[in-house]
């Protein structure tokens, strides 16, 4: 019971602080902030030492951090200039890109060794705690602006987070794909078999 209530605490309490800084600062801070957040999360969070409480803080972190630069980058949708801006979408793009590919490679390593978590575990937990949270944020929303203003802000907000989650998720897949084990077996016995072919025909 103490370890789930302490669990629960830690990631509150980090989504919480990630959340209320990455949505305080520009869009470019923020999205700074969240991808040294998800990077360095990716490069903790397999350690079988880290006890339940800090790897759920780092999992809320990553989270709020995420919902945070969404809630930033949603408010710059409603500018009056969408089309300008192309400059600084671009940098915003290129860190989150940055921590997709670092988190991928991270999670390769993670699924490669035995005495490291699963990635499947942790991205399991990152995408539900994101949901919730972004459901508790339209919901909060609700409150304050009622019906017309929570869609609005949910619209805003959701668009936001697919942008981001994809810019993540792309770089991060192939960097995953491209560094496991698996797949850099079977690109090393393709090369065997025709190096073998090669040295036949010659």
């Amino acid at each position: 019971m103490a370890t789930t209530l302490a669990r629960i605490l830690a990631t509150l309490v980090a989504g919480g602080i990630a959340f209320l800084l990455t949505r305080s600062v520009g869009v470019i801070a923020s999205a700074l902030i969240s991808s040294l957040l998800i990077a360095g999360s990716s490069v903790l969070i397999g350690k079988a030492s880290l006890t339940a409480a800090p790897g759920w803080a780092l999992i809320g972190g990553s989270a709020g951090g995420i919902l945070g630069t969404a809630e930033v980058l949603g408010g710059r949708l409603q500018e009056l200039d969408p089309a300008g801006g192309s400059e600084q979408r671009a940098v915003v793009m290129a860190l989150l890109a940055s921590a997709g590919i670092v988190g991928g490679l991270m999670l390769s390593r993670d699924a490669a060794a035995s005495n490291r978590r699963h990635p499947r575990d942790v991205l399991k937990a990152v995408s539900g705690l994101t949901t919730g949270l972004f459901a508790t944020l339209v919901a909060l929303d609700y409150l304050h602006q009622g019906l017309d203003g929570a869609r609005a802000f949910s619209s805003r907000l959701s668009t936001a987070l697919t942008i981001l989650v994809a810019t993540l998720t792309v770089p991060g897949w192939i960097a995953y794909t491209l560094a496991h084990p698996t797949w850099r077996a079977a690109r090393a016995t393709t090369q065997g078999s025709r190096t073998s072919i090669n040295h036949r025909h010659d």
